[in-house]
């Protein structure tokens, strides 16, 4: 594309979204795939995700949640 034409397009786009486009689009989704308890935490639900391996593009990690934790300590980073 010309460099001339990239402002008309970006004016295009951008209608285009102020038309369809909700502030309901912008909220953050959490995708989770269960949501645990941390007694159900344990080494047997590790071996268990150990055979889902290899994780990969067709095979993604598995992500869950849990509910009203609290740290007990600040996050090392």
């Amino acid at each position: 594309m010309p460099f001339a034409n990239v402002a008309e397009l970006r004016a295009k786009l951008d209608a285009f979204a102020r038309a369809r486009l909700t502030p309901a689009d912008f909220d953050p989704i959490l995708d989770l795939d269960a949501e645990l308890d941390l007694a159900e935490v344990t080494p047997d639900l590790f071996q268990a995700l150990q055979l889902l391996e290899p994780y990969g593009m067709g095979n993604p990690k598995p992500i869950f949640a849990a509910r009203a934790v609290q740290l007990s300590a600040p996050p090392r980073i």
